[in-house]
């Protein structure tokens, strides 16, 4: 009688301690597959966070670079209008000394101011060189071309003026005025400014 109580008593401690084994291995194998996957988004979160660092960083970079670029161009297009500016006024001053000198008996007496307006426009036009170079560098080729026509206009008529050549170096005046207005409007274009 004995082995028939303990038989049952065994199977039932025994299926007691397997279901508890079983729930609890179950639980267990629960918790390490969500730890496991817990593990595996931490990763993947890292790996996101480190992908949006660097794409944040080179969009920096590249905002930062088209930033200096423009702040370059801002500067070239206002120095090359500046002195484009300055050494009209400069050529008008040499001219309007030039033209004074050719009306007195004796033209050597103005030869000083004629010489001190001379050394303004050339030191002038020599800034202006500067920055029309720099403008051939940064500028598209309509803005380029058209520096370079102011030039050349600015160089034939103070040669016109120093020469004697009066009447030349006047008609000139015009010429060049309208070229700075066209240097002017391209250089707006450049900046994409919308002509008021």
């Amino acid at each position: 009688m004995e082995h028939y109580v303990i038989v049952p008593l065994i199977a039932f401690v025994a299926g007691g301690l397997g279901s508890f084994l079983g729930a609890y291995l179950k639980k267990k194998g629960e918790n390490l597959a969500t730890r496991e996957d817990i593990d595996g988004l931490v990763e993947q979160v890292r790996a996101v966070t480190q992908a949006a660092k660097e794409i944040e960083a080179k969009i920096s970079d590249q905002v930062w670079d088209r930033q200096r670029l423009w702040e370059m161009k801002r500067d070239a297009l206002f120095s090359a209008a500046k002195t484009l500016g300055t050494t009209i006024d400069a050529f008008i001053s040499f001219y309007t000394a030039c033209e004074t000198a050719s009306k007195l008996e004796n033209p050597a007496d103005h030869l000083p101011r004629k010489l001190e307006k001379s050394k303004n426009w050339s030191a002038a036009m020599a800034q202006f060189d500067e920055a029309a170079t720099i403008a051939l560098i940064v500028f598209g080729k309509e803005l380029g071309q058209a520096l370079n026509q102011a030039r050349l206009l600015l160089r034939d008529a103070a040669s016109q003026a120093y020469s004697g050549d009066i009447p030349a170096a006047a008609a000139s005046i015009k010429t060049i005025s309208l070229e700075h207005v066209k240097v002017l409007a391209l250089i707006r274009k450049e900046l994409n400014i919308q002509s008021g």
